[in-house]
Formats: C-alpha cells, structure tokens, sequence
C-alpha cells in the first residue's frame, strides 16, 4: 500500500496516487504521525499526512541557498531529515553543504 506518490517523477502535490515525488530520499514522522521527505530533485521539503495529502512546507524550484518561511527557503538538494522531540525539522542538505532546520510553528 502507498500513502503518496506514483509510479511518475514530477512535483505534484495531491493526495495519495495523484502526487508525484522527484526523490523522496529521506523520511522522518513527527510526534503527530505526520510524515516528512526531503524530495531532493525538486529541492523542497514535503509533509504528508496520515490521510495521504502532500504539500510543501519549504523551499521551491529551482534550487539555491536561502532561509526564509514556506516558498522563501531555498534547498539544493536536501537529502536527509530527522524531527527532535519539540517537532523541529533538521535537513542534511548535499548541494549547500548544510545543515539546515526548520523550526515547528504552532498551527
């Protein structure tokens, strides 16, 4: 069973089969069982939820070297990512030589 994702590269965001992946090399799931991956060929960071919904929680095509909320961080190829107990996000970024973090934000 998937809980996103095709069988086609792209970038689409959706829920379950509709969304598409460039390179989902790394998964993390928050304290929430809410699922990340960092999507290394679209250079964003993506979240998923239990029920299969994908969205970009930062960065954005193409790639860079930017901090920022949402669209206005800019990743080059994140490929690894680990949440802490408080819900921060730390992404190992390949193209920048970074470490990287997303701070949680209370919804």
């Amino acid at each position: 069973m998937s809980l996103a994702g095709n069988d086609t590269i792209g970038n689409l965001l959706g829920t379950g089969d509709s969304a598409q992946f460039g390179a989902p090399l790394s998964l993390t799931v928050d304290s929430n069982g809410v699922v990340y991956t960092a999507d290394a060929n679209n250079h964003v960071i993506k979240k998923i939820t239990q029920q299969g919904t994908v969205s970009v929680i930062a960065g954005h095509v193409p790639s860079g070297s930017a901090d920022g909320f949402g669209p206005n961080a800019n990743f080059y190829y994140p490929m690894g990512l680990v949440v802490d107990s408080l819900n921060n996000i730390f992404i190992g970024e390949d193209g920048n030589h970074k470490i990287r973090k997303i701070t949680f934000v209370k919804p």
